[in-house]
């Protein structure tokens, strides 16, 4: 069995909630792991068919939407034509976004909760011109240098992924129109659905309307709501976090890092929202939702 359904992101924007949502339902199989990033790595194309061992359903049940929920799809350019390539044209894409400057910076309370990213929030935000383009190419700047001065350690994810920095570009990885378009080029668009994670939450009945039909299962058996799931946090106190440390050696989850606040500060906040100002407004037309209202 392959998938027939990719839930491609947006990191850090819900997909995990949504994921563990759409595995209640007796109709979806949602792969093993939940992140299983097959194509991510272009070595594993020799043998697409290893792709099948990631879904295994339960005696009896023959599910209609097999879900990849791998995040790292969506900014990664190569993989719509790697996926229309390996699965055929089929294949339906589910996106839930976030607000941008929540998302992004939420992005790099992500690695930095892991260790991975041991900036502060300044170094990486601070001082941001309200131009995309020019932010993307000085994030990759702040980067490299960063790389240099040992403060990030991306060859963690070197045997996951092909691009290894991918994770540490918060700013790149908030492209949302750019990256979805790349997805409707190659699939259409009639085989995209886009959500906001603002309006899953307030709207659980019309979520699951929503999920069955693109879906065709049956909406009703959908859980009530989105679960809450992989939520960042770091203990503030330093003999928690070095307890933790301890206990979770060689796992990524909790090193002891000096706390930041869980919430971009209102200068950063603020640039951020100016930045991603055009994501903001192409969203709230194409959606017909006043984005801005919500946070964006």
């Amino acid at each position: 069995m392959f998938a027939n359904v990719i839930l491609a992101g947006c990191q850090k924007s819900g997909s995990t909630s949504l994921a563990d949502y759409l595995s209640q339902h007796p109709d979806c199989l949602l792969s093993s792991p939940k992140e299983n990033g097959f194509f991510s790595k272009a070595a594993n194309l020799a043998d697409v068919s290893r792709y099948a061992r990631h879904f295994t359903s339960a005696p009896g049940q023959t599910p209609k939407a097999l879900v990849d929920a791998t995040t790292a799809y969506m900014p990664d350019p190569r993989i719509p034509g790697l996926l229309h390539g390996a699965l055929g044209p089929d294949l339906k894409f589910i996106f839930i976004l976030r607000a941008p400057a929540t998302r992004a910076y939420s992005g790099y309370m992500h690695l930095y909760k892991r260790g991975q990213e041991r900036r502060d929030p300044e170094a990486v935000f601070g001082g941001l011109k309200p131009d995309t383009t020019w932010a993307e190419s000085e994030e990759m700047r702040r980067l490299a240098r960063a790389i240099m001065a040992g403060s990030v350690s991306p060859e963690v994810y070197r045997g996951q992924y092909d691009d290894e920095l991918w994770p540490f570009q918060y700013i790149a990885n908030t492209a949302y129109r750019r990256q979805i378009e790349r997805f409707e080029t190659v699939f259409g668009p009639n085989r995209v659905l886009v959500l906001t994670f603002e309006q899953a939450v307030a709207a659980p009945a019309e979520l699951a309307e929503t999920m069955g039909r693109f879906l065709e299962v049956d909406p009703t058996l959908f859980p009530n709501g989105l679960p809450h799931r992989n939520a960042t946090k770091i203990p503030t106190k330093p003999g928690l976090r070095t307890r933790l440390a301890r206990i979770v050696k060689g796992r990524p989850n909790a090193v002891d890092v000096k706390p930041q606040p869980t919430k971009a500060s209102p200068e950063i906040a603020a640039s951020l929202q100016t930045l991603f100002a055009p994501e903001t407004d192409y969203w709230s037309e194409r959606l017909g939702q006043d984005l801005r209202a919500v946070g964006w």
